[in-house]
């Protein structure tokens, strides 16, 4: 692919536009708009927001209004760019909308400025797998040789990726602030805050080589969308685009899982290919008259007429299955990945294990043979693709019983899923905010666990939920879950972390979760190996003691007998 030289976006000149929300979006989006020559200022609920502090330091010319909102900022502004955290519904941004402001987000703003361009766009969406499937279609894009952006939600915001390609002057000579585009140095920014996801997933950015040149498109942006930066676009017609699934989720910000799936449907915007989950029958109700669309399923495949036909458990990819669909099929007693009628790698050579990641490698597959990418270049890439942290990680094995993280489950779709993923006999560690969900789909998902182990304020919901589907017992710390579990479990056993919540009500974020988690299943390894080396002793000792009574025993038999 030939990308073009990216076109100068000349229309915020002089625009006055608020940024309301100053987390990692919001100070990405003070910096750009400041670039693109905008007047901006800044709010925030919170009273000294992440990176208040760095912006007052980069932009002294930036106004800022933190602990609540001001009415005489939004009365200025005639652009005013909603953070993801800020729902749609705060009266101030109701209020901008009744009075004819416009309202966007950062990625809709990213949308304006590409039209035009040539680069191909990858859109993902959906309750859970997006990190995942995001970073899979990166990587196999890169590997086939494409220029490849990884961006949005996963962790590196959109206009900050942009603005590592575009050439701009320099707006600000304080030393904080970023060099003009296109210098040398321009890579070695002293950025004022971190670009990096959560759980340390870094984005794709570049060639295989590591290489990109300033001033042009990628070939390829790959993004993964929330429902909270959908609210907020409009303009971005992606190539290819993809709802993994619907299962409740922030149900504390939307009025019902309508609600939230209509926030999610608006990734099909355009032309593009829709790449649609046959299992999901919410996904299915997606699909727009007169546009290409692709499946993939683990338990349907549709005939080259349009029917659909169920399997036991996976798609048998026999005749006369569609191009297009992308499904498992069973060979010489080995479950394949499959499009259409012909096999492309066994399942059990993905890194990544289990049925849902099976599902996921199928819709990245099919995002990229969307926009082309050829198979000999793709089916090699997705042998050395090792996954993300904290999704259904391994973390260590004691005393017979293998511990799990998948603390970025933080829906009860994402638990399902994992839960789905394990054969063997669990105890489940599970709870803490749970965003207002309705917790009843894990009472199947947990029947065949060992027992579940509740921490987090919602643990108690959770209990109500599942009751009489497991034993459940209630941990007040993650140590004392941990703990737990390894009491209820036995010698060949998981122990899976995969809360169902957010973490909020007790860590950081849902990478400090799991850093809690591994660090009570090292010191339970450490003193689970102390007990073991004990027991051991124990044996040894009483080995030796039956030996020398039954020694003494002899030795009295002897003299017995003289």
């Amino acid at each position: 692919m030939n990308a073009l030289p990216l076109t100068p976006h000349s229309s915020l000149q002089g625009r006055k536009a608020l940024v309301v929300g100053l987390g990692d979006t919001g100070a990405a989006c003070v910096r750009w708009l400041l670039e693109h020559d905008a007047q901006v200022r800044g709010t925030d609920t919170r009273a000294e927001p992440p990176h208040a502090q760095h912006l007052r330091e980069a932009f002294p010319e930036v106004a800022l209004t933190l602990g609540g909102f001001a009415t005489v900022d939004f009365d200025w502004a005639d652009l005013i760019v909603a953070s993801p955290g800020v729902a749609l519904a705060t009266p101030e941004l109701q209020a901008a909308i009744k009075a004819g402001k416009e309202v966007v987000g950062d990625v809709e703003l990213f949308a304006r400025t590409i039209q035009g361009t040539q680069a191909k766009v990858i859109a993902i969406t959906g309750s859970n797998g997006k990190s995942t499937v995001t970073s899979l279609v990166g990587h196999l894009c890169a590997a086939v040789g494409l220029d490849t952006v990884v961006a949005g939600n996963i962790g590196l915001p959109v206009l900050e990726a942009l603005e590592n390609r575009e050439i701009v002057p320099p707006r600000s000579q304080n030393p904080l602030a970023a060099p003009a585009r296109g210098k040398a140095d321009a890579f070695e920014l002293k950025r004022f805050f971190c670009a990096a996801p959560q759980g340390g997933a870094m984005p794709a950015l570049g060639r295989p080589d590591g290489g990109h040149v300033l001033g042009r498109d990628p070939d390829v942006w790959v993004l993964e969308l929330s429902s909270f930066q959908l609210e907020t676009t409009s303009s971005l017609h992606p190539d290819a685009a993809t709802v993994l699934n619907i299962s409740q989720d922030h149900m504390d910000r939307y009025a019902d899982l309508d609600d939230y799936a209509a926030a999610k449907t608006r990734v099909f915007a355009g032309e593009g290919v829709q790449v649609l989950n046959l299992d999901d029958p919410m996904v299915m109700a997606m699909a727009l008259p007169g546009r290409a669309q692709w499946t993939f399923s683990l338990s349907q495949a549709p005939v080259a007429s349009g029917e659909s036909r169920v399997v036991d458990s996976v798609s048998t990819c026999h005749s006369p299955l569609a191009t297009g669909h992308f499904g498992l099929t069973t060979r010489k007693d080995r479950l394949w990945l499959c499009e259409g009628e012909e096999a492309l790698l066994p399942v059990d050579k993905l890194p990544i294990a289990g049925l849902h990641n099976a599902a996921n490698v199928l819709a990245a597959l099919a995002l990229c043979r969307a926009i082309g990418l050829p198979y000999d270049g793709l089916i090699p890439a997705l042998k050395t693709f090792e996954g993300l942290p904290h999704r259904v990680q391994r973390v260590a094995e004691v005393a017979g019983r293998t511990f799990y993280d998948d603390s970025k489950g933080t829906n009860v779709g994402a638990t399902a899923a994992a839960l789905l993923g394990f054969t063997g006999p669990l105890v489940l560690i599970a709870g803490g905010d749970g965003k207002g969900q309705n917790f009843s789909p894990l009472k199947e998902a947990v029947k065949h666990a060992r027992a579940v182990v509740l921490i987090g304020r919602d643990g108690p919901l959770l209990a109500e939920a599942i009751a009489d589907a497991a034993p459940v017992f209630r941990a007040e710390s993650m140590e004392e879950a941990v703990n737990m579990a390894f009491k209820l479990s036995k010698p060949g056993d998981a122990v899976l972390l995969s809360p169902a919540c957010a973490s909020w009500d007790m860590f950081r974020n849902y990478a400090h979760r799991a850093e809690v988690f591994i660090a009570a299943v090292e010191v339970l390894k450490a003193v689970g190996g102390e007990c073991q080396r004990e027991q051991e002793r124990r044996i040894r000792s009483a080995t030796a003691l039956s030996e020398e009574r039954r020694r003494r025993e002899r030795r009295k038999k002897v003299q017995r007998v003289s």
